[in-house]
């Protein structure tokens, strides 16, 4: 008789997949993606789960360029203080050097990344996102405000969305939307 696994222990054993990619030295992004020689990474069709506590949404309905930009380190945060304008975080030197991917439709990938994000004992995240070269955001949220949870790969059906989302869309002029499900953590940074 042939058993087949749970879809715990599918997620279980993609999420052991992904932790051995990133133990052998894979980029952040790179834990869902193949990772080409120019440092862009292309989304798989089929991606593993990952855990996450904000990701982002591709639901342009076409590829869309995703840069990410984690919170530095060293950065400490008067968290209350940024809460009044995160946007206001993208004009200093808060952020690191981008991991870019280019997201299919439907794709998803994380604001941050969970297992390698210091300190970790932070009050409160950030992470500035460019998305297509055409739109910057900061994202910005407690710790306590978003639960840490396994999200899929690739997301299909909008009823699949948990808080957390960021939900990357295109409006009636094809100018990108950038909006949060649920919580509000999501903060547009104006181009200059």
């Amino acid at each position: 008789m042939k058993t087949t696994p749970t879809r715990s222990a599918r997620r279980l054993a993609a999420g052991l997949r992904a932790a051995s990619r990133a133990l052998a030295g894979a980029a952040s992004l790179c834990l869902m993606t193949a990772c080409s020689a120019d440092g862009q990474e292309a989304f798989d069709r089929y991606l593993d789960p990952f855990l996450a506590d904000v990701y982002v949404h591709n639901g342009t309905g076409e590829d869309l360029e995703l840069s990410v930009h984690p919170l530095a380190p060293a950065l400490a945060l008067d968290c209350d203080a940024v809460a009044e304008d995160p946007a206001a975080l993208a004009a200093g030197p808060s952020f690191e050097a981008a991991a870019s991917a280019l997201l299919i439709p439907g794709a998803t990938a994380p604001a941050r990344d969970v297992d390698t994000d210091t300190p970790r004992e932070r009050e409160c995240h950030a992470a500035l996102l460019e998305l297509d070269a055409s739109a910057r955001v900061v994202l910005f949220w407690y710790d306590e405000q978003l639960a840490l949870d396994w999200v899929d790969g690739l997301i299909d059906d909008p009823a699949d969305h948990r808080p957390g989302a960021v939900l990357v869309t295109r409006g009636p002029s094809r100018a990108l939307r950038v909006e949060s499900q649920g919580e509000p953590i999501v903060y547009p940074v104006t181009l200059q």
